[in-house]
């Protein structure tokens, strides 16, 4: 079995194998930024559309609820705000109703 040094060592040096440059010393590290960037611009470009598709359903769910839904069935009344229907939708989840 292995002891902490030597686990040290063997992770010290897979990390210097894929991040130091061709004359690389124990102590040389190359830092880099762009994967930052990349990662950002995927949660950004994977947020926004999502964020958007959630306002849209929102707004759309409202305005077929209070013009469809609200004259077919005459016990229901309109909705005054978008967060009634986010808070319908919320509901049929944690019933297992929905599609999503």
């Amino acid at each position: 079995m292995e002891g902490p040094n030597q686990l040290y060592e063997k992770s010290r040096d897979r990390v210097q194998k894929y991040f130091c440059d061709k004359d690389c010393k124990k102590e040389t590290v190359i830092e880099s930024f762009d994967d930052m960037y990349r990662k950002s611009r995927f949660i950004t470009l994977f947020l926004i559309p999502i964020i958007l598709s959630i306002i849209i359903q929102l707004f759309l769910g409202k305005f077929l609820w209070n013009n469809v839904v609200s004259k077919l069935f005459s016990g229901t009344k309109k909705m005054n705000s978008v967060y009634q229907f986010l808070g319908l939708i919320i509901f049929f989840q944690l019933l297992g109703l929905s599609s999503c």
